[in-house]
């Protein structure tokens, strides 16, 4: 299992963590050299802070045993003093691993419960998306049933006989406003279907000359005003 959760890591983090810990190691040979060993710890940790924010655990405890190895084996290549002189070096070496270990562990807590975070809002998101959709159908139903009664009362009274041809066209367009409506709401709950991914393409029938008519005559000013 640990190997596995080691292997996770991508190869950009592996190289980033590598690459910190060169860096803090160079910094401690020049320019920081003067300082002997006064904090000689203290510029490794940032490395480990950062692989481990940015990497989880396993990537700020590779960064914690990289460095523990380098100035431990590879400290000699670079200066004659060793980095780890007396038994109060050693002292030192554990207690940056301690602490090393410490800010790794907190910081892939802190990366857990970010991750927990966003589910619990991606569950929200979509709570949110199905109430959205039960609401547009439900709207739906409400808006289609008093529509559907001035559809069918339109209809029958064309069938009149007794009413004059003004009459019947007002009833036409009556008519048309009402299916200029009914497009408008299926536009509406076409929200619901982007959201479900369900969205096609319809070819429906279209009469311009009807629709350039009743602007010319200002029909549709006539019945929205």
């Amino acid at each position: 299992m640990i190997l596995n959760q080691i292997t996770h890591l991508n190869r950009k983090q592996l190289i980033d963590t590598f690459t910190l810990v060169a860096v803090a190691a160079a910094s401690r040979v020049w320019p920081l050299q003067a300082l002997g060993f006064m904090l000689e710890w203290l510029t490794f940790y940032p490395a480990v802070m950062i692989s481990s924010i940015y990497g989880g655990l396993w990537s700020g405890l590779i960064a914690t045993i990289l460095t523990c190895l380098i100035v431990s084996f590879g400290w000699s290549l670079f200066l004659d003093q060793p980095f780890i002189a007396d038994h109060a070096g050693l002292l030192r070496m554990t207690v940056f691993v301690i602490t090393g270990s410490m800010i790794s562990t907190i910081s892939e807590t802190m990366r857990r419960a970010n991750r927990k975070a966003l589910e619990v809002q991606k569950k929200q998101a979509q709570q949110a998306n199905l109430t959205k959709s039960s609401f547009l159908a439900n709207m739906s139903h409400q808006l289609r049933t008093p529509q559907n009664a001035i559809f069918g009362y339109s209809h029958l009274m064309q069938k009149d006989a007794t009413l004059q041809s003004e009459d019947i066209e007002y009833l036409q367009i009556i008519t048309r406003i009402g299916e200029h409506l009914s497009a408008q709401i299926n536009d509406v709950l076409e929200i619901s279907k982007i959201g479900a991914k369900r969205v096609t393409f319809e070819l429906v029938n279209f009469n311009i000359h009807e629709l350039m008519q009743d602007i010319r005559n200002k029909r549709w000013e006539l019945i929205l005003f």
